[in-house]
């Protein structure tokens, strides 16, 4: 239970962060937020993951992962994520297979979103 309370407190400064840039970049520039947030969401969690669990193995096995990945991270930006499991995917089975991993999962996703506007749009 404690490590969904580090989550959600983590989630909580990770989603507020995310506007606070959305914020300060403008509406007009949203893309240039979501680039900016996962740019220095993906280079954070690199650094976070090497530097503070070598560092503190035993607070970042009980508190930091949940605190600082899943939920910092996570909240700030999904591209994090998704670029720690493709690294994750290289070193256990191939870069070809992490490879494939990420162009399907960028595929779907976008083809994902079109579905759902196209659903969205003849329910209308």
């Amino acid at each position: 239970m404690t490590a969904f309370v580090w989550v959600a407190i983590g989630g909580a400064a990770g989603a507020c962060s995310r506007y606070a840039v959305g914020l300060a970049l403008g509406r007009s520039a949203a893309a240039w937020a979501t680039l900016s947030v996962n740019v220095i969401g993906c280079l954070l969690m690199g650094f976070i993951w090497h530097y503070i669990a070598a560092r503190y193995p035993q607070w970042w096995a009980a508190s930091g992962a949940p605190l600082l990945v899943t939920g910092f991270c996570g909240a700030f930006t999904t591209m994090s994520a998704f670029a720690f499991e493709s690294r994750q995917l290289a070193i256990m089975v191939g870069n070809w297979q992490a490879v494939a991993y990420v162009l399907l999962t960028v595929a779907l996703s976008i083809c994902a979103l079109v579905s759902g506007a196209s659903i969205a749009r003849a329910l209308l």
